[in-house]
């Protein structure tokens, strides 16, 4: 009933869809990144900010509760304090040189990146 040029014809189609829908499926995969950090220009539409680019966008004016920072470079929101960035190893504690981490210490509770180590007095 249907002849061989019926049947190139149809395979033609069907190998153009098929490539269109490589095509399709293969660019989608290409998201483009919505900023570029170190441009100069602070693109906050695209979801750039002084957290993940303050080459851009300037430095963070102060580094909330739980938050960890740079010592000398980075400083916690008023009513915060600096602790160390610690935890318990084999039942010693031990931290970070040149980093910390703004907590409530000495608030009588155990708050955000309290622990032990870097708040006895408030985590017992």
């Amino acid at each position: 009933k249907y002849g061989v040029e019926h049947y190139k014809r149809n395979m033609k189609g069907k190998i153009s869809l098929i490539a269109l829908l490589i095509l399709a499926v293969a660019l989608s995969g290409c998201a483009q990144p919505r900023y570029v950090c170190g441009n100069g220009v602070c693109e906050t539409a695209g979801g750039e900010g002084s957290t993940n680019c303050a080459r851009d966008c300037g430095p963070v004016a102060c580094i909330e509760e739980g938050i960890g920072g740079i010592s000398g470079t980075d400083s916690c929101c008023e009513g915060l304090t600096d602790s160390g960035v610690c935890g318990s190893l084999e039942g010693f504690c031990t931290c970070s040189d040149g980093f910390f981490v703004c907590t409530q210490c000495g608030n009588g509770a155990c708050g955000l990146g309290e622990n032990a180590c870097n708040c006895p007095q408030d985590c017992k």
